[in-house]
């Protein structure tokens, strides 16, 4: 399913997608990424340290989505 949405993504020349994966999807979503050349955000609502912590060590393709109201609680 995971493969689908990225193909199609690329498709239509999609540079980015948005979604909120939990870290044990971050290994298969950082390889499609790479290989389909499209950029991957986090969503994060919460404390953002941990979305950062489990990038550590991912590829430049994957970052965060920032919820600045959500952080700001």
């Amino acid at each position: 399913m995971r493969r689908r949405v990225f193909e199609f993504a690329r498709s239509i020349n999609v540079p980015l997608l948005i979604t909120s994966a939990d870290a044990a999807n971050l290994a298969e979503l950082d390889t499609l990424a790479q290989e389909f050349q499209i950029n991957l955000a986090l969503e994060s609502k919460g404390d953002p340290k941990a979305v950062m912590a489990a990038l550590e060590g991912r590829s430049k393709r994957l970052g965060v989505s920032a919820h600045l109201g959500g952080w700001a609680q």
